[in-house]
Parts: structure tokens; sequence; C-alpha cells
């Protein structure tokens, strides 16, 4: 398996066919959001290869050396094989040389049952084992409460973390809606 960077036939086709199932349509932004960024520079879309055909992938926000894991999934019919970890290693070999990746992870901690509670604690668990680690900041991104994982060559701060978190979101999303929706949790 390898990644490979997907050019935009293929991210469309990875949108339409899987990112509208593997995300609601609350955290899903329109393509646009990411087609625009991507020819600007500061968007990347990578996909693991199997050989024949993409099982996954990862989109990222860049930002100077520094990366946001906006969207990182495994098609369904590969998943619970280690095939996640594999990916991730993968993706974690080709920034090798980012200051900060940082990713979001729902809060166990605020989920209204105990089902959901099991599976974010379940994401955060594989994240943690994957080589990423707390930072203990907690974010609100469109009224869902995250937690900001990190790994990289720079430990960041908290109040680094949160403002590089910020200046990604500024990339991505115009002024008015980044105000009304990307806060920090109290």
């Amino acid at each position: 398996m390898n990644l490979i960077k997907l050019d935009i036939e293929q991210i469309k086709k990875v949108y339409n066919e899987r990112m509208v199932y593997d995300f609601p349509p609350d955290e899903l932004r329109p393509l646009v959001r990411i087609i625009v960024p991507l020819q600007q520079g500061q968007y990347e879309c990578l996909g693991l290869n199997d050989g024949e055909r993409i099982i996954g992938y990862a989109f990222l926000v860049q930002k100077n050396n520094d990366y946001l894991l906006d969207y990182f999934a495994i098609y369904p019919e590969y998943r619970n094989k280690g095939i996640g970890g594999e990916m991730l290693h993968l993706v974690k070999e080709y920034l090798g040389c980012a200051d900060n990746i940082i990713l979001e992870v729902e809060d166990p901690d605020a989920s209204t049952n105990d089902e959901d509670k099991t599976v974010c604690q379940r994401r955060l668990s594989f994240y943690i084992r994957n080589g990423f680690y707390n930072t203990g900041v907690k974010m609100l991104c469109f009224g869902v409460p995250y937690l900001i994982l990190s790994c990289g060559n720079q430990r960041k701060q908290t109040e680094e973390i949160e403002e590089l978190y910020f200046s990604f979101y500024r990339t991505v999303l115009p002024k008015k809606m980044f105000e009304k929706n990307i806060q920090k949790c109290d």
C-alpha cells in the first residue's frame, strides 16, 4: 500500500462516493471549500492505494510547515484491519519534517449517551496509540466539541496550539463563518 496525491477528479470521486457517507453533513464542508484552498496551495489530498484502487484518504490543511488533518477515513470494507494505523503512519512519514500535525477528536466527555461516548473514546485511543498526544486544548467547531491532538517535530504550548488551530480555519472559511463557528470551549 502507498500514498498518492489525489488530483481534482479523484478528489471529487472520493468526496461524492465516500466523504458524504463517512462524515455527517454538519462536519463536511462543500467541495468548493476543499478545491479552492487546494488550488491556492493551502490544502493537500492524499489517498491510500492498495495497488488497484483508493481505500482510504487524508485531507490536510497546510499553513507553513504545520498541518491540520481535516478528514481521515478508511473505506468501510477495510476498517478494523489495522489499515487506518498503517495509513496514519504513512501520512506522518510523508509529512516527516512537519512542525505540527494537529487533528480534532470529538470530546468523549461531551457525549450524550454511552454508545457515542464509546465511539469517541475509541477514536481518541486510536490516535494516541498512533503517536498523537492530547494537547489539552478544547474547541467548539460548528457546534461540535473537540479535543485537539498533535504530533510532529515541535511541541507547542497551549496558546500556540489554539492559535494554530484558529489559523487553519481562517485559511479555509470565510471570515463571518469562522467568527460564528470556531471558538474555544469553556
